[in-house]
């Protein structure tokens, strides 16, 4: 492994999409950033001088960014989801380490959480770096203590040379160029690491021949290490404390295959649309020229010539620019405190039509509106290229039912589906790869998810309700929606959210309309214990959360334990019922927390 590590830094290789990675990314980043976008214009020689090619490019105003920017605030909606579930478990008894397991997750991002992480940074490389590398390393810690992982990104420019056996990555070799060069290969059961000599001082004590070899002391630090000679510089060669996960603790963000490489590579999630963005890119450039050229009044006047002593056509006789008129030779208005005088007139004949001294031409602005509406378009067909299949998004000569508008949701989830699926993989790799380098026992991982993301605002499930009473659907279709809105009602409150599945969950007549209940409380076959359930199902849930605080998060065994124990003392006979429950009863507290 050392002597591959050696091999790429003597030859310079790399690996065999290096080039055309680096040369995509820089494009990808100069889309999603704007900066660097300017390098990207391309003269047009035939019409346009070097002069006005610099001019075009300083008043041009791109939006590509921007427009970038919509199609990828979808992605990020996408952690918000109710339908994902993450779930972190513990042997029972060990709730303690599970507890520590945890603190180390919420610092795994400097402040923030390995959710956080995967949640803004791990989308943000996805659309600007997907093959890029995250390395999970840590720093030197006590016996008696836990190491404390975090992530470290190789940059696609920096991870120079790399290989995969069936999709899984065998090592990993980055280079850092800072104050000289860094190389550290990524092994499955250790790190080693090649660190240019560029302290002259230094470089004056050894001697080597080329591949040769010493132990070198560094004064200042007592520390002695090994150096080597590769070509002509000398590197310092460290091994760090193996750490035998038998895995390389890095992989790759991207998920998007570039069938360019034949899938060895990655593309953006909005890939689709780089053309479209390239092109708006041209197009608003041709905008903004045209809006300075041509959008604006041409003022046509008669003016005297200057009259300054010495002034001929804006040049004074003894040599030098006239100060009165600027070099024109004529007079006029200068600012918009200046007027222009004229005599009085003996006679209303030799009276001039002020209209006939100055006059405004009014320019043609429809190629601007054209450019203007284009930009408009392309914008629009930037983001159906990327979530909107044609098949579905055009409607022609209807309105667009609700129906329609499901289906161009249902586009969007196919759009997101790899992306959650992705983010799943990585995120159960991390949380297992951290469980390794701690040392804690999780057995538990989960990052599990459904293939509708409910991404919808709550006026869509209201209006997926009222279809669903129109079209006479069961009542549990229409429960299913109810969920969903008070997942969107409650996302900040679990103690609310939890209280609302709960009484959901002990409603004795769950879904049935007020007549079919007026109909059950009726009839002599329906348990005298669920009748005093319903008509004292306020009170009597009232009267357990202030006798039990936390009734709420307790599991559902326990919670039914309590509730029959409180309906039982408001029966007649004190009898529990015939039959325990009208639903099975779960054992846990349904929950998408931890």
């Amino acid at each position: 492994m050392k002597d591959i590590l050696i091999d790429v830094v003597r030859t310079g290789k790399r690996h065999a999409n290096y080039d055309y990675i680096v040369r995509r990314t820089k494009v990808w980043r100069a889309i999603v950033s704007g900066e660097g976008i300017d390098e990207y214009y391309h003269q047009f020689n035939q019409r346009e001088t070097d002069e006005q090619f610099l001019q075009r490019k300083r008043i041009t105003q791109q939006i590509t960014s921007s427009v970038c920017k919509n199609v990828r605030d979808i992605e990020f909606k996408v952690p918000r989801s109710n339908s994902i579930t993450r779930v972190i478990g513990t042997n029972t008894g060990k709730e303690g380490e599970l507890k520590q397991f945890k603190e180390i997750l919420k610092t795994f991002w400097g402040d923030s959480s390995l959710d956080d992480y995967m949640d803004i940074r791990w989308v943000e490389l996805n659309d600007t770096d997907p093959n890029s590398f995250v390395v999970l390393e840590w720093q030197p810690f006590a016996k008696d203590e836990h190491a404390q992982p975090y992530p470290y990104e190789v940059k696609s420019e920096q991870a120079v040379y790399y290989e995969y056996d069936n999709n899984k990555l065998q090592y990993l070799v980055a280079l850092v160029e800072d104050n000289g060069k860094t190389y550290t290969g990524y092994w499955p059961d250790y790190t080693i690491q090649l660190k240019q000599i560029t302290d002259e001082e230094t470089l004056k004590k050894i001697k080597l021949a080329d591949g040769e070899e010493t132990s070198m002391t560094f004064v200042e630090t007592g520390e002695t290490v090994l150096v080597i000679r590769i070509k002509d510089d000398y590197y310092t060669y460290f091994e760090f404390t193996a750490h035998k996960l038998g895995f390389v603790p890095a992989y790759q963000p991207g998920y998007m295959r570039d069938l360019a490489t034949d899938g060895h590579t990655f593309l953006p999630p909005w890939w689709a649309a780089e053309p479209v963005l390239m092109n708006i890119f041209s197009t608003k450039s041709q905008l903004d020229l045209s809006i300075h050229l041509h959008t604006f009044q041409q003022k046509l006047q008669y003016r005297p010539r200057c009259n300054n002593r010495g002034c001929m056509g804006g040049e004074l006789t003894e040599g030098g620019i006239c100060p009165v008129c600027k070099g024109t030779g004529w007079k006029g208005i200068t600012s918009v405190q200046d007027t222009i005088d004229l005599p009085l007139p003996k006679s209303k004949e030799e009276m001039v039509d002020l209209e006939n001294i100055i006059h405004y031409v009014d320019q043609s602005v429809d190629i601007v509106t054209f450019l203007d509406g284009k930009v408009d378009r392309l914008s629009n067909q930037a983001i159906k290229m990327v979530y909107f299949s044609e098949l579905y998004s055009q409607t022609k000569n209807v309105e667009k039912t609700a129906l329609e508008a499901g289906i161009d949701m249902q586009a969007v989830y196919d759009t997101l589906y790899p992306l959650v699926k992705a983010m799943a993989k990585d995120w159960e790799f991390m949380v297992s790869t951290i469980a390794k380098i701690t040392d804690i026992k999780v057995p538990t991982i989960s990052f599990t998810f459904g293939k509708d993301f409910k991404l919808k605002s709550i006026d869509g499930y209201y209006a997926d309700l009222s279809l669903a009473n129109t079209a006479g659907a069961s009542q549990y279709v229409k429960g299913a929606i109810e969920d969903d809105i008070a997942r969107i009602v409650y996302a900040e409150d679990d103690l609310a959210m939890a209280k609302y599945l709960t009484l959901k969950a002990f409603n004795p007549f769950p879904g049935d309309t007020p007549e079919t209940i007026a109909l059950k409380m009726s009839q002599s076959y329906t348990p005298e214990f669920y009748k005093v359930l319903y008509s004292t199902f306020g009170f009597i849930f009232d009267e357990l959360e202030r006798e039990n605080p936390g009734f709420y998060m307790l599991n559902r065994a326990k919670q039914w334990t309590l509730l029959e124990a409180k309906v039982i003392s408001l029966l007649p006979e004190k009898k529990a019922p015939v039959m325990t429950f009208a639903r099975p009863i779960p054992e846990t507290q349904p929950s998408n927390l931890e």
